[in-house]
């Protein structure tokens, strides 16, 4: 196997023992790993981006982000 694919199959298990092991989010830790594909040159970032089919898509995540941050800061109970 080449290097890239180790280093996949390790981030990839990595993500899974934080999934499974610690309390951080989903996101964090996909994100944490998508990162490291990253850097490590295993991805381009045109690989990278080919996940978002649309632009629609990316729209739906952001404001799922925003309003996972609204709920965590208790912002949505004075509106």
């Amino acid at each position: 196997m080449s290097i890239e694919a180790w280093l996949t199959g390790g981030v990839i298990c990595a993500c899974f023992a934080l999934l499974i092991f610690t309390t951080m989010s989903a996101d964090i830790v996909l994100l944490a790993g998508l990162t490291m594909l990253l850097l490590f040159g295993v991805l381009t970032p045109e690989a990278a981006r080919s996940g978002l089919a649309s632009d629609g898509m990316v729209t739906v995540g952001g404001l799922v982000v925003v309003s996972a941050a609204f709920r965590d800061k208790s912002a949505l109970t004075w509106l």
